[in-house]
């Protein structure tokens, strides 16, 4: 951002407009602001389009994925206390095992999954945290678990919510233990403008050649604060590829950059900015 913002500044005689850098905090988080909270602001309210870029492993180095559509999901995050009844465990009989109860409704989440929804539609969940029990041979009172489900369809993402109360509820009819769910909406999925990507694949295609045009056939299940961005401006998200061999996944401690990458990016993000204001 810094480099695109130098030589938009190096060239700003030759610009009709305005162009808005956005620094932005909370990336990451769901839960707080983020991008949400730079469009409450009204800063971006007079902006007539806006494009963000986002390193991609999956893709190869110095090429660019541009997708009309749906590109990245909405991301939730739900919490889940199941509460049984401890026991001794030799006596299984006098308690209510929470640790059973919460493999069967893990089991049953997956076939929510698996079984209920259309294959050809988008919906992911995930548990990626279960917490319970405190010695070998004593009969798990307490259990905790935590995760995440990923959709592009709001009714798919309505659904998913009441589904995994109800199995919650079903799970406390049948097995005697006490549920109760939280279940947190974060980022909306992101869905870039089709006029917007054509425009930034002339970019790519100008500056730095065709053979570094991507167009992915797949949206990505993973999630991004941007969506806030585009549910309110025309615009669209692209990804920079940063794949080669034995570069690990985003999100994984060793992952790293081939940092030619750092000069594909800034090209790209300047010259959508300039072109724009040039045809102005």
């Amino acid at each position: 951002m810094l480099g695109a913002a130098a030589i938009l500044q190096s060239i700003k005689d030759q610009l009709h407009g305005t162009v808005k850098l956005v620094f932005q905090p909370s990336e990451e988080e769901a839960l707080l602001p983020g991008a949400q909270g730079i469009v409450d602001s009204g800063i971006l309210d007079d902006v007539d389009e806006i494009y963000g870029l986002h390193v991609w492993p999956q893709l190869p180095v110095g090429t660019v994925g541009l997708k009309k559509g749906n590109l990245m999901a909405a991301s939730d995050h739900f919490l889940v206390h199941i509460k049984g009844k401890s026991t001794h465990g030799a006596e299984p009989h006098n308690g209510v095992d929470a640790i059973v109860a919460a493999a069967n409704w893990i089991v049953n989440v997956e076939s929510i999954v698996a079984r209920e929804t259309n294959p050809m539609e988008n919906l992911v969940c995930t548990i990626g945290v279960i917490k319970g029990g405190d010695r070998y041979n004593i009969g798990c009172g307490d259990v905790y678990l935590e995760g995440t489900c990923r959709t592009y369809e709001p009714a798919k993402r309505d659904y998913i919510e009441r589904r995994l109360g109800e199995s919650l509820q079903a799970l406390d009819m049948l097995l005697k233990t006490e549920s109760t769910l939280d279940y947190k909406r974060g980022h909306g999925a992101t869905i870039n403008n089709p006029d917007a990507i054509d425009y930034a694949t002339s970019i790519v295609e100008k500056y730095l050649g065709k053979e570094a045009v991507v167009h992915p056939e797949f949206p990505s299940m993973a999630a991004e604060d941007f969506s806030a961005y585009l549910h309110k401006i025309k615009g669209a998200f692209l990804w920079l590829g940063t794949g080669f061999e034995g570069n690990p996944a985003l999100h994984n401690e060793a992952f790293t950059i081939d940092e030619s990458i750092l000069e594909t990016g800034i090209t790209m993000m300047a010259a959508i900015a300039a072109e724009f204001l040039q045809e102005k």
